[in-house]
């Protein structure tokens, strides 16, 4: 068989029985024209024009005419011939046919086979491209570890050299540690060894210091327990005092604000003034002096003084009020200039 690599070798001749099926057969009309209508075999034409274009010069020539069974002797042969001619034809255009599918499919073939093959380099191409690169990651890899392995050999030859180092100074301790030991022994023979009844008085004595250790450690120990106790109660002390001067604070307030209202003449009700006077900031008790401390009188020696006069006590009497500890202090907390009253 053809193959698109055998493609120049001549056409195999196939039997009659093989032949391909043919796709356009010229009618044939059994006539006296000596040929089929559809035939377009120019020599077997040709070649009758020739013979009747003899006939004619026969006849014309006085030559005597062939008779009936002579021409339709030729008739035979030349309509034989024709057959022949048609056979011949159809083998070549089924031959014709048979090379144009073959090399159709040939060059199919071929074409799949280039395909596959260009495919394939690509392929290679592609891994190719793959393993170049994978060869540079290596060299860089390779690279990076000889870098490493060299920083390696630094690293252990500068090692190797501190243990050199430290194995002479090893030695020269070592040397120094015997000689320290030999003196020692030498010094341990000339210096005699203490009693075993010196050494039960030293025992004594540290265990007599250590005893009166313990027994400080302890009386500092009660002596803090009574000192965080005092500490507590002073705490307590000082909040109670703290808002009990809050208190005084508050009363002290209403106390110069009930007095200015008396001596402005304003009619502020009580209410409008707490309200306006918790607005106002608290002095802190460090701030105050000595005897706003104590509510506006002077501090006393003892626990044993008399009552404090309340707050509500002065606005129940306004007439025994004493002279204004803030006299130019208007409800807003500003302070205005004092002039004489009207």
């Amino acid at each position: 068989e053809r193959t698109f690599i055998r493609a120049s070798l001549p056409i195999k001749p196939r039997p009659a029985g093989t032949e391909a099926p043919r796709f356009r057969e010229p009618k044939k009309s059994m006539t006296f024209n000596l040929g089929s209508a559809g035939s377009s075999d120019l020599f077997a034409v040709s070649r009758w024009r020739h013979q009747a274009r003899d006939g004619m010069d026969l006849e014309g020539g006085g030559v005597v005419q062939p008779s009936k069974e002579e021409l339709f002797r030729r008739v035979l042969q030349q309509q034989e011939q024709l057959h022949s001619l048609e056979a011949h034809r159809d083998s070549l255009e089924t031959d014709l046919r048979l090379w144009e599918c073959s090399r159709l499919a040939g060059q199919e073939d071929e074409i799949l086979y280039l395909e596959h093959v260009v495919r394939r380099n690509e392929a290679e191409l592609g891994e190719e491209e793959f393993w170049q690169s994978e060869l540079q990651l290596e060299k860089e890899c390779e690279r990076e570890r000889q870098e490493q392995l060299r920083s390696l050999r630094a690293s252990l030859e500068e090692y190797t050299q501190r243990i050199y180092e430290l194995s002479a100074r090893t030695e020269a301790l070592q040397d120094e540690i015997q000689w320290e030991m030999a003196e020692r022994a030498k010094r341990g023979k000339e210096i005699p060894a203490p009693s075993p009844t010196e050494l039960e008085d030293m025992a004594a004595k540290m265990k007599r210091d250590l005893e009166a250790k313990i027994k400080q450690g302890t009386q500092l120990e009660s002596n803090l327990a009574s000192v965080e106790k005092a500490l507590e109660e002073a705490e307590r002390n000082l909040q109670a005092q703290t808002q009990e001067l809050e208190e005084l604070n508050k009363e002290l307030r209403q106390c110069n604000l009930q007095q200015f209202i008396q001596q402005t003449g304003a009619t502020v009700t009580v209410l409008q003034a707490r309200s306006e006077e918790d607005a106002q900031p608290e002095p802190s008790p460090r701030e105050l002096p000595a005897c706003r401390r104590n509510g506006g009188f002077p501090p006393t020696a003892g626990n044993n003084s008399p009552p404090r006069t309340s707050a509500k006590q002065f606005l129940s009497h306004p007439r025994t009020l004493p002279e204004p500890l803030v006299p130019s202090l208007n409800p807003e907390g500003a302070y205005i200039p004092a002039g004489p009253q009207e």
